[in-house]
């Protein structure tokens, strides 16, 4: 399977003030991140996301399902979530006026 991303600019979620304190320095991505979850219920899901390489404005999201040993049979399931979950912050992004140039890649 190969892997989903959403590719998009937007100047609406700057880095944190004290981002060079709590996380890896040129990477930002907490805003963005706390935007989505007021909007979507991502339990049993990883969504990344964050700043693109050397970018002010530019963003990467991409959703994988959390496995588990016990979950192996439920492995295509989470990764239909993950899909799911992705085409729905593509719409999340999408109605929103200050996020623009929206893509989905596959990698």
């Amino acid at each position: 399977m190969s892997e989903r991303c959403l590719r998009f600019r937007s100047s609406k979620f700057p880095a944190c003030e004290d981002r060079e304190e709590t996380i890896n320095p040129n990477r930002w991505g907490r805003r963005l991140a706390e935007h989505l979850a007021a909007e979507i219920d991502v339990q049993k899901l990883w969504v990344c996301c964050g700043n693109a390489d050397g970018e002010d404005d530019g963003f990467v999201c991409s959703v994988a399902p959390r496995f588990s040993a016990r979950g192996l049979f439920r492995k295509q399931a989470r990764a239909d979530a993950a899909a799911r979950v992705l085409e729905t912050i593509q719409e999340i992004l999408a109605a929103d006026p200050d996020v623009h140039d929206i893509c989905l890649e596959e990698e």
